[in-house]
């Protein structure tokens, strides 16, 4: 498949589609491989006595940039090694059920949480609708779901960070992704190389999620873990993630090479300054988004106290995950969840602030041994 047909129209290319045993310990290798090969990189540009602190501390050269560790003490931030290698076995075999988005429909409504529509699949035998049916012709099947709804989104089963996301519309007969128009064949090819996808409406976020900038779909990045001791899910940290043209045609913070990142105060719901690293890797702060022009700093959040509530609900809904991470649109009526995930990058979040200072989220993560300090 030609990479080149995904940069046209704006899509991320998938590189692994159903997940199985091999698969599985192939994404472990990757990541400790990965990180071995950030901390190399490292070393020929931070100092050396920076560089052996941060490797055994499991920091990366972003981890520098974005947390300012030359600033602040290390030990309050969980690290990404951390997050890549002991963060992810919390949920344990319950983690790959809340990355499914397959599944993610059949959560929510066990939960009683809101979500988009959900249309059908995509797959090697072509689009499943929800009727049970089987429509070879992936392209006619997309189509029949368009006639019903104005736009769609498409994404792979266990995507993340926007891999394979791609939003698709059809104006008097031609059809769109990302804003690009597309002929039928190279639709055809995108998904095809997506593997098995889900197929749901397109959110129409409100007013308010829509000024902050109007091309992509703004969430709230919401962390719910629990505290043993009481027996109750809580809030360990929100961010609203706000897209930009880097980050189009999602809003996704990547680690700050991408969209930027506003914390949300937990008691009112108001937004921070929004942060996010440049083309030059220079963490940059913002009260207002520098290219819509739209007021940041001090924005209210709509339906605050009811979107928390329902949050922490669904959490105890779930309880058998016990670390998620919820994408949250945020409507002119209230809100809806348009993702779940087990393993959520904390970089939107401790860009902010270092999340281990909360003592609950420290216990957390130490009773599930991600950390002992």
């Amino acid at each position: 498949m030609n990479e080149s047909v995904f940069r046209r129209y704006g899509v991320m290319p998938p590189r692994i589609d159903d997940f199985d045993w091999v698969t599985a310990r192939l994404r472990v290798v990757s990541r400790l491989l990965t990180f071995i090969l950030v901390q190399m990189k490292s070393s020929f540009s931070i100092s050396p006595g920076i560089t052996f602190r941060l490797r055994h501390a499991g920091f990366t050269t972003r981890d520098l940039l974005v947390y300012r560790l030359n600033e602040h003490p290390s030990h309050e931030y969980l690290s990404t090694f951390e997050q890549w290698v002991g963060a992810t076995r919390i949920n344990g075999s319950f983690d790959h059920i809340v990355n499914n988005k397959l599944v993610f429909p059949l959560l929510m409504k066990a939960a009683g949480i809101p979500c988009p529509r959900y249309f059908g699949s995509l797959g090697r035998t072509g689009f499943r609708p929800t009727d049970g049916r089987i429509e070879s012709d992936l392209v006619r099947g997309v189509r029949g779901v368009l006639k019903h709804a104005r736009r769609i989104v498409i994404k792979p089963a266990k995507g993340w960070k926007g891999v394979g996301l791609l939003f698709l519309s059809c104006d008097a007969g031609s059809l769109s992704v990302n804003g690009v128009t597309i002929p039928d064949d190279d639709l055809s090819l995108l998904l095809r190389r997506l593997g098995t996808a889900i197929v749901t409406e397109f959110i129409e976020q409100g007013e308010y999620a829509r000024n902050l900038f109007p091309s992509t779909t703004n969430t709230i990045r919401f962390l719910t873990v629990w505290d043993y001791s009481a027996g109750i899910p809580f809030i360990a940290a929100v961010a609203q993630r706000i897209g930009n043209s880097r980050s189009y045609p999602a809003d996704n913070f990547r680690g700050g090479d991408g969209g930027l990142s506003a914390e949300v105060d937990m008691a009112t719901g108001v937004l921070s300054r929004a942060a996010t690293l440049d083309e030059h890797q220079r963490l940059r702060w913002f009260d207002s988004h520098p290219e819509s022009g739209a007021p940041i700093v001090g924005t209210q959040v709509p339906h605050w106290p009811d979107t928390v509530r329902s949050i922490l609900e669904g959490a105890r809904a779930l309880a058998f995950a016990p670390c998620l991470a919820w994408d949250v649109a945020i409507t002119d009526e209230a809100f809806t969840v348009v993702e779940i995930n087990g393993g959520p990058g904390l970089h939107v979040h401790q860009i902010h602030r270092p999340i281990l200072t909360d003592p609950r989220v420290r216990d957390f993560y130490r009773f599930h041994g991600v950390i002992r300090r």
